[in-house]
């Protein structure tokens, strides 16, 4: 089970394989990283066919690889809005996992904004971006939770919180559902 819990509050819930089967097919933009190669296991034990999609095709495979043939592999460029929309095309809920270096934190709301963008144009139903403690900023109580007020302290932080933003603006538009 995953056990995940959504911005728009209310209990976290458990994504179980009827679930996951449920959502059709998956991507997982920005798969190599931690989550993505958290998740991967998960969907292929629930028998879920998803694509991976990264910057090199050799990593992808080489991680990948014991997934087949559920595991469909994509190279993309995700600052390329033509690639995008390429990796979310056929695509029911798609997975916003990306990452950049520290020095580039800045490209993080424009990448989200192409990825939104990709996805609502691709027909994708669910985006789910999965996010990090960074928008909230200093705790002002001991649980940091979806209903803590978000008050980035530093860049990162603001850049994460700019991208939760459109994620959350995003809702309900052209028939997608958004979630962080």
């Amino acid at each position: 089970h995953v056990e995940t819990r959504c911005r728009c509050g209310g209990s976290p819930t458990r994504a179980t394989g009827a679930y996951l089967k449920a959502m059709n097919k998956q991507a997982l933009l920005g798969a190599t990283g931690a989550v993505g190669t958290e998740l991967a296991p998960v969907l292929a034990q629930a028998n879920v066919p998803f694509r991976v999609v990264g910057r090199s095709i050799e990593r992808l495979q080489r991680d990948f690889r014991k997934y087949e043939p559920l595991v469909e592999y994509q190279a993309a460029d995700l600052s390329d809005p033509k690639a995008a929309v390429s990796a979310a095309s056929g695509i029911d809920t798609l997975y916003y996992l990306v990452g950049v270096p520290y020095t580039k934190f800045a490209e993080h709301p424009k990448l989200t904004r192409i990825a939104l963008e990709a996805a609502a144009d691709a027909g994708v139903r669910q985006f789910v971006h999965v996010s990090t403690v960074y928008p909230y900023g200093i705790p002002e109580r001991e649980l940091v939770d979806e209903l803590h007020t978000r008050k980035p302290q530093t860049f990162k932080g603001q850049m994460r919180k700019e991208q939760e933003d459109l994620v959350l603006a995003a809702n309900g538009k052209r028939g997608m559902r958004t979630v962080i």
